[in-house]
C-alpha cells in the first residue's frame, strides 16, 4: 500500500506479507492510520515512512521483514508506534534516520537481527515509553552521529551486547525509571563525545560494567540509580571521560563499584552508598582526577578507595569508610590522596595515628562536566599498604 501526495489511508485487520520492498510506504505529506494488522515477511521493510509523511500504527505485528519493522526518514516525518509487536526483523526492530521523529508506547521489540531501536543522524528523535526491548542481536537501543532518544518506564534486557549504547559529537540519551539488566556486555556505554543523563534506573547484572562511559568530550550525569550486581565494574570511566555520580546505590559489582582511570578522566562521586562490592569500592588509575565526598564506603573485599599511579589524585572527604577487608584508602605507585573530615571505621579521622603523615597545604582543582570546579585545601597523606603481592588484586 502506498499512501502520498497528501492523501490519507486507515488500514485494519489487514495482512500485508512477503512484498517486493515494503508492506507500506507513507511519503510526500501521506498520512496513515493502521491497526490490528500483520505485516511480515516482506522483502526490505514492514512500513515506511519518508520524506514528510506521517502515521500512526497501534496494535499490529511486524516480524520477519527482511531489514527492519518500521523505517522512518527524514526531516518532518513523523511515526507514533503504539502497542505493537516488533519482533524478529532483519536488521531493526525500528529505525529513525536523517532528522525523523518517533514516538513508541507501550511495544514489545524483541528478537531483531541488530538493534531493536536505532536512532541515527543529526536532528533524528525517539521518545520511547512503557516498552520492552529484550533478547536484540546486538543492543536493545542504540544511538549514535548526533540522534537523541528519551526512554522511561522500558525493560531493556537480555540484549547480546549493550542495552543502551550512545555514541558520537551531539548524541544524547536520557534514561529514566528503566530496568537495564542482563545485557551481554554493559547495560549503558557511552562513548564518543556522547551525553547521557542517568537518573532513577534498575542497572542490574549486566555481563560487564553497568555503565560505561569513554573517549573526550563524553560525559554521563548517573543518579539516584541502583548499580547491583554487575559482571564487571559498577561504573567504568576511561579515556577522558567525564562523569557526575550521585546519591546511587552501587553495591555487589564483581570487581570496582566505581572505576575510573587515564589522564584527562574526571569524576565527582558524591553521597552514594558503594557497598560489598568484589575488589574495591572505588579505583582511581592512570592519572585519573577524582572526588569522592560524603560517600558511604563499605565492606568491599579488597579497599575502600584505591588510588595507583603517578598524576592519579583523589580527594576524598566527608566519608564514612568502614569494614573493608584490607584497609580504608591505599595509594601505590605514586596516587595522590588528599583527605579530610573522613570517618575511618567510624573514628574520625584526625584521631587516627597515620604513618609518614604530613601537614602540608595544598589546593586542587578539578574542572568538573557541566563547569563546575571542586577545589579543596586540606591534608596529604600517605596512607599506601605494603602488602604482600598475593593478597592485593593488583593494577585495575
Amino acid at each position: 500500500l502506498i499512501v502520498a501526495d497528501s492523501g490519507s489511508a486507515t488500514v485494519k485487520e489487514c495482512t500485508m506479507r512477503s512484498c517486493g520492498k515494503c508492506g507500506l510506504l507513507v511519503f510526500d505529506g501521506g498520512n496513515l492510520f493502521c491497526n490490528d494488522s500483520v505485516i511480515s515477511g516482506n522483502g526490505l521493510y514492514g512500513m515506511v515512512v519518508q520524506n514528510g509523511g506521517t502515521a500512526t500504527v497501534e496494535g499490529n505485528r511486524f516480524g520477519s521483514n527482511k531489514h527492519a519493522g518500521i523505517l522512518v526518514h527524514g526531516r518532518t516525518s513523523v511515526c507514533t508506534v503504539r502497542a505493537n509487536d516488533i519482533s524478529t526483523n532483519g536488521e531493526m526492530g525500528v529505525g529513525v534516520q536523517s532528522g525523523a521523529e518517533v514516538r513508541l508506547e507501550r511495544n514489545r521489540i524483541t528478537g531483531n537481527v541488530h538493534a531493536g531501536l536505532f536512532v541515527d543522524g543529526d536532528g533524528s528523535r525517539a521518545a520511547v515509553r512503557d516498552c520492552e526491548m529484550l533478547r536484540n542481536g546486538v543492543r536493545g537501543i542504540g544511538v549514535q552521529s548526533g540522534a537523541e532518544v528519551h526512554v522511561q518506564g522500558c525493560s531493556v534486557s537480555s540484549n547480546s551486547q549493550e542495552g543502551l549504547f550512545v555514541s558520537g559529537s551531539r548524541s544524547r540519551a536520557t534514561l529514566q525509571d528503566n530496568d537495564l539488566s542482563d545485557n551481554g556486555t554493559k547495560g549503558v556505554g557511552v562513548q564518543s563525545a556522547a551525553v547521557a543523563i542517568i537518573i532513577s534506573n534498575r542497572i542490574i547484572r549486566n555481563l560487564e560494567e553497568g555503565v560505561f562511559v569513554s573517549d573526550q568530550g563524553s560525559q554521563a550525569t548517573i543518579r539516584d540509580n541502583n548499580v547491583v550486581e554487575n559482571g564487571m565494574k559498577g561504573i567504568g570511566v576511561q579515556s577522558c571521560g567525564q562523569v557526575d555520580i550521585d546519591g546511587n546505590l552501587i553495591h555487589n559489582n564483581h570487581r570496582e563499584g566505581v572505576y575510573v582511570s587515564g589522564e584527562g578522566s574526571k569524576a565527582l562521586i558524591q553521597n552514594n552508598d558503594i557497598t560489598e562490592n568484589g575488589v574495591k569500592g572505588v579505583g582511581i588509575q592512570d592519572g585519573a582526577d577524582v572526588a569522592v565526598e560524603g560517600n558511604r564506603v563499605s565492606g568491599n573485599q579488597y579497599v575502600g578507595v584505591h588510588v595507583y599511579g603517578e598524576r592519579s589524585r583523589g580527594i576524598v572527604r566527608e566519608n564514612d569508610i568502614r569494614d573493608n577487608s584490607l584497609a580504608a584508602v591505599v595509594t601505590e605507585n605514586g596516587g595522590i590522596v588528599q583527605s579530610a573530615d573522613n570517618r575511618i571505621d567510624g573514628v574520625h579521622e584526625s584521631e587516627l595515628a597515620i604513618p609518614n603523615r604530613a601537614d602540608v597545604a595544598a589546593t586542587h582543582d578539578m574542572s568538573m562536566p557541566e563547569g563546575g570546579d571542586v577545589s579543596f585545601r586540606g591534608r596529604e597523606h600517605d596512607m599506601t599498604v605494603h602488602s604482600p603481592q598475593s593478597s592485593s588484586p593488583g593494577k585495575g
